[in-house]
């Protein structure tokens, strides 16, 4: 039974997509001029690149990239430039921060049937008292827990101290509690890996290049959904025990289809065994046989059979036809082969024909 409800913020419950975008271009232009340099595009790749290694550390601090910028192109760091740059940068989220229209209606709603908490990270450069705006004080107040991550001895999202410092502040097992956030590496799979049942937010009015998820996860796009989300998840427990079944059963097959395989390859094996004996022998018998043959007709026999598709060089005659090609042999031919006085070819193959009592 689903005792809980905890959402994440930013791009969840409040939208500052454009705050974030404008505070970056911004960030980013006051930096290249203030390191004096001539290359936007080498600038903006090492940019991209010093970002997408702090996020991948769940370092989100805007502010240690800029250091790492200025340590790579030997320019002391400006405390008070970058002080100067956190805080333009917070005030265009700030001023673009609003709720997702339907995001307060739907807490409310929410608020009479579940608990609900609030789990959101802070990038410990002034985050949090930025994305703190009225709209953000008036939606606050109805939940009965809030967990600021990445401040104070709180690790940031994924790691599982802050859902689970939620979860004991709520009085419910993870079990019993939802996680509904839009960042599929932090909220999906940081609440997962704590036993929360994730439901994964890709807002309609968000445009994003949303990753691919590495699970199977129930998605949505409007916090109205999440409304009636326990039928949802009924809906998906059922179809994910389903498939489960089928992959279970799918296993057991492919074990049962391996031992089969390896008794018949059993078999096979020791078939081969007995046929490569029988083939040795052959071969040796075939040695003592050629010696006997006139050159010229070994020759060609040899040369017969390396041309036959099959391998075969000498074929008998069945249903009056060759036993090689299923041409049709006539009777004068047939009955030459019956005398067995002399060599007689196929005329379309060139196989060696013979009778087939011989």
């Amino acid at each position: 039974m689903i005792k809980a409800i905890v959402f994440d913020f930013v791009q969840t419950l409040g939208d500052a997509a454009e705050g974030y975008k404008a505070g970056e271009k911004n960030s980013q232009k006051k930096l290249f001029a203030k390191l004096g340099l001539d290359s936007w595009d080498k600038y903006m790749d090492l940019y991209r690149e010093e970002r997408k290694q702090h996020f991948a550390r769940s370092d989100f601090s805007r502010r240690n990239v800029w250091i790492k910028l200025h340590e790579h192109y030997n320019v002391p760091v400006d405390n008070n430039f970058l002080d100067e740059l956190e805080k333009e940068y917070w005030d265009f989220v700030k001023n673009a921060m609003k709720l997702f229209p339907e995001a307060y209606d739907v807490i409310e709603k929410l608020k009479e049937k579940y608990k609900l908490g609030l789990v959101s990270n802070s990038q410990k450069d002034g985050s949090t008292k930025a994305l703190q705006n009225d709209e953000y004080k008036r939606l606050e107040k109805l939940f009965d827990v809030v967990v600021i991550a990445g401040e104070g001895n709180i690790p940031a999202k994924p790691d599982p101290a802050p859902f689970k410092l939620a979860l004991e502040k709520l009085g419910v097992t993870p079990e019993e509690a939802i996680f509904v956030g839009d960042d599929f590496r932090g909220d999906i799979e940081g609440s997962k890996n704590v036993g929360m049942t994730p439901v994964w937010l890709k807002h309609y009015s968000v445009e994003r290049n949303w990753p691919e998820p590495s699970f199977k996860v129930i998605e949505i796009t409007s916090l109205e959904d999440v409304v009636g989300i326990e039928k949802r998840i009924k809906e998906f427990t059922a179809e994910m025990k389903a498939k489960s079944e089928v992959v279970s059963d799918a296993k057991e097959q492919l074990k049962n289809r391996k031992s089969d395989l390896k008794i018949k390859k059993s078999e096979l094996d020791e078939i081969v065994s007995e046929t490569q004996m029988e083939e040795e022998r052959l071969k040796e018998k075939g040695k003592e046989i050629e010696t006997q043959i006139e050159e010229r007709l070994l020759s060609a026999f040899k040369r017969i059979r390396k041309n036959a598709r099959n391998g075969l060089a000498v074929v008998t005659v069945a249903r009056d036809a060759c036993g090689g090609c299923f041409n049709k042999i006539p009777p004068q031919r047939q009955l030459d082969i019956q005398l067995r006085k002399k060599i007689i070819v196929c005329e379309y193959c060139g196989r060696i024909l013979v009778d087939s009592d011989l």
